[in-house]
Formats: C-alpha cells, sequence, structure tokens
C-alpha cells in the first residue's frame, strides 16, 4: 500500500556507533559519549 510522504523534517537526530561495544548512541546536546562503555564517539559518521 503505498503512503503518502511529507515534504519537510520536524526532527533531526545523530547517531554513532561505539567503536569498542558496537552500541548505537544518540547524540545529545554535543555529547559525543557511548551510553554503555563511556568512550568518546567518533565526531564523524561511522555507520
Amino acid at each position: 500500500m503505498p503512503t503518502k510522504a511529507f515534504g519537510f523534517v520536524t526532527d533531526l537526530f545523530t547517531f554513532r556507533r561505539c567503536p569498542d561495544g558496537g552500541a548505537i548512541t544518540l547524540v545529545k546536546d554535543d555529547v559525543f559519549e557511548c551510553v554503555k562503555c563511556g568512550q568518546k564517539l567518533p565526531e564523524h559518521w561511522n555507520f
């Protein structure tokens, strides 16, 4: 069944993958830190 797409996006989310554990983390307030292990996450997109 076809769906109708909106012509705009209301929210933008930034995600990073932890290089050690592989956890996917939502970056909030520009804090690039893994929620599982606390390791610093890369600032560049890494999926």
